[in-house]
């Protein structure tokens, strides 16, 4: 069995990254966030949803990242499906069990360019970032066209979503603390989804 993770390479250009996906906030706000700093483990959520489904295969998927807390979270865009530990990452994993296991079952993923080398200060970071109120949701749609994987091969395929919050240094996450401001802290990670393909 493989995952995507093992197909992926560390970095990725912005540029392909900001082909892949529509992102869009539901509503968008100033970062006005001002609580005291809790576990995002708890108030963060990650969902999946297969859309478009043709002879049981999907062709979409819709990932959502919900606020499930009683306070403001600010949030990076994230990139999308190579690793980003500026702005954070979102993605969909695949865990593939072939029917018929065979050197030609390992599958191939897209390369990746180097990111941000010289991070501004954590205050300066979160300007570009996005407030979550509670319930409020980060959504992002993925098409077939632009995943590290096909549903081309026999076998069964166990999908989730995953979000990897972004890079923040014990001394950045004191002084939002201090600030007040939450955000997310610990990897995500939604339910799966099986798919099986006979032929």
């Amino acid at each position: 069995m493989m995952t995507t993770r093992e197909q992926r390479m560390k970095n990725c250009s912005p540029a392909l990254a900001l082909a892949l996906i529509a992102i869009w906030l539901v509503p968008t706000h100033p970062i006005t966030a001002k609580t005291t700093a809790n576990h995002a483990s708890q108030s963060l959520q990650i969902r999946i949803r297969a859309g478009d489904i043709r002879g049981g295969i999907p062709t979409k998927f819709t990932l959502t990242i919900i606020n499930k807390s009683d306070h403001d979270l600010v949030i990076p865009e994230p990139t999308v499906d190579c690793g980003d530990l500026f702005r954070g990452t979102v993605s969909v994993e695949v865990d593939f069990t072939p029917r018929h296991p065979s050197p030609e079952s390992i599958g191939h993923g897209h390369g990746c360019g180097k990111g941000i080398s010289d991070w501004p200060t954590i205050l300066d970071r979160i300007k570009e970032w996005r407030t979550l109120r509670p319930g409020e949701s980060l959504v992002v749609e993925e098409s077939s066209t632009n995943w590290l994987f096909d549903f081309d091969q026999p076998g069964r395929y166990k999908v989730w979503g995953q979000y990897e919050p972004p890079e923040v240094s014990p001394r950045d996450r004191e002084v939002l603390r201090r600030s007040g401001i939450d955000f997310p802290q610990v990897k995500i990670i939604s339910h799966s989804l099986l798919f099986n393909k006979t032929h």
